[in-house]
């Protein structure tokens, strides 16, 4: 079984987050994404995996029943068993991420991934995801032909990696040349920093034959192993006579030696102005007529430098999945901190700027307001309503309520969203609850608060209207907690 810290440095991996981005593509689950239920439809909660089975039709006729969930379509007994082995407490995003990687690893396709062999990837992956071509259930798959046309194409084979998925920092404008090959797959994982640094790489002399008459020059772009490249930012062509690109320059010269790369040829005497030689081959620096005392001070600097750079952050691509230390993950399986609660002075102390000022209430005033002998239409007076000990949320969310009201939202359905939230905001809801409170009482409340002067029996018939997410539910904050 790989680790836990094994997944989550496998997620860092552009290989493995393309093969996840495939597997939604064929479960049909790029629509609502985490939150897709089974045939298509969206979940209202990832506090656990859903558990309730589906009807469906297999391709053979006969009836079944499913229980998949999520982006990688999960069955309940598979989520359990990835729950229990990684200590997974929701069906959250990242939780799915890890749980699809851990299958991967189980069905031995993720060395395979990691490589780029996405075709042996596939072929493991069949007896795990029904939809993939491999698969043997009798259920809607996607053809191998989709796949690959998915994945760019060439990634379903050996062959040198054209431009591809993932790749936006990858541009081929040798089309008609000699050297009209794409680069090698080595080569681009060598150079997919690039895209880290928000750099557009555009290839004017790729891979060539390494016989034959289609071909010149040396052999260092036989097979796509070396490239004649230009770099752009932000949409400008990098120049050797600008001091801040030749800083560029020298940091993308430094990250591909690091990772491999062994041959750099530039100067305005060799290819032109920003143009450079990138590739493998003997280790070199070079110039003008190809000779390495001809090469630019700055390039050999680059090349001789000791310096360790820092990793990059991949801002500009897939986000990538957080790296934790082993210390945080031994974490993660200890109690939260418990949400914070907030005093009445506090809660008095938030709401001393609201205007007008309303009258005060009791607790049993409140209590007495969902009591159907006793309610009366919300009343306006000239005081704010002074929250007691037992209802503590009012100071926190009335400036959010005004804003979802705008949006269309009752009363039940802005709860209902206030309570989904992670901050103090939703759990402050939720804790109201938890204390007995119910979605009448404190709707009424949200009346006299002149959130919504609405009459209570109107109010009523709005809490059993479907809520945007298509779930109807007496009580939103109660169906939200039991999930």
């Amino acid at each position: 079984m790989a680790s836990k810290k094994t997944l989550i440095r496998a997620l860092s991996n552009p290989n493995v987050r393309k093969f996840l981005d495939l597997l939604a593509y064929t479960e049909g689950t790029q629509g609502n994404g985490y939150y897709t239920a089974f045939g298509g439809g969206r979940l209202h909660s990832l506090a656990d995996h859903p558990r309730y089975l589906k009807s469906f039709r297999q391709t053979n006729g006969k009836s079944n029943k499913t229980s998949a969930a999520g982006r990688y379509q999960f069955v309940r007994k598979t989520w359990d068993s990835l729950a229990k082995q990684y200590g997974f407490k929701n069906f959250g995003a990242r939780n799915q991420d890890l749980g699809a990687v851990a299958l991967l690893a189980q069905n031995g396709a993720l060395p395979y991934i990691l490589k780029g062999d996405f075709n042996r990837a596939v072929a493991k992956s069949g007896k795990t995801w029904a939809s993939l071509p491999s698969s043997h259930y009798k259920q809607g798959k996607k053809s191998w032909r989709k796949v690959q046309a998915f994945l760019g194409g060439q990634q379903m084979s050996n062959q040198p990696m054209r431009a591809s998925y993932n790749n936006n920092w990858l541009v081929y404008q040798n089309k008609g040349k000699i050297r009209n090959k794409p680069l090698s797959r080595k080569l681009v994982r060598s150079l997919s920093f690039l895209g880290d640094m928000g750099i557009t790489m555009k290839v004017a002399s790729g891979g060539q034959s390494a016989t034959g008459k289609r071909r010149t020059g040396s052999h260092r772009h036989d097979y796509g192993n070396a490239g004649d490249v230009d770099f752009y930012k932000n949409g400008r062509k990098l120049s050797f006579n600008n001091r801040n690109d030749r800083a560029i320059l020298q940091e993308i010269v430094q990250r591909a030696k690091t990772n491999g790369v062994t041959g750099f040829g530039a100067g305005h005497g060799y290819m032109g102005d920003g143009r450079m030689h990138i590739g493998f081959g003997k280790p070199a620096v070079w110039g003008e007529g190809g000779k390495g005392a001809n090469a630019p001070s700055w390039l050999r600097q680059a090349f001789n430098s000791k310096q360790r750079l820092q990793p990059l952050d991949n801002k500009f691509q897939t986000p990538r999945v957080e790296e934790f230390t082993l210390e945080q993950i031994k974490a993660m399986g200890k109690p939260q901190q418990q949400p914070k609660e907030f005093s009445l002075e506090e809660i008095q102390n938030m709401g001393k700027s609201q205007e007008p000022q309303v009258k005060e209430y009791s607790l049993e005033e409140i209590q007495a307001m969902g009591n159907p002998q006793q309610q009366q239409s919300p009343i306006i007076t000239e005081q704010p309503i002074q929250q007691t000990s037992e209802f503590n949320t009012f100071g926190a969310i009335s400036n959010e309520l005004p804003k979802l009201k705008e949006q269309g939202l009752n009363p039940y359905q802005a709860l209902y969203s206030l309570a989904q939230r992670d901050d103090e905001i939703g759990q402050s809801i939720k804790m109201a609850y938890q204390k007995g409170m119910n979605s009448e009482q404190l709707t009424n409340i949200l009346g006299v608060n002149q959130i919504w002067q609405t009459q209570q029996n109107s109010l009523n018939k709005q809490s059993n209207k479907e809520l945007p997410m298509g779930v109807k539910m007496e009580n939103p904050i109660m169906q939200s907690l039991s999930v």
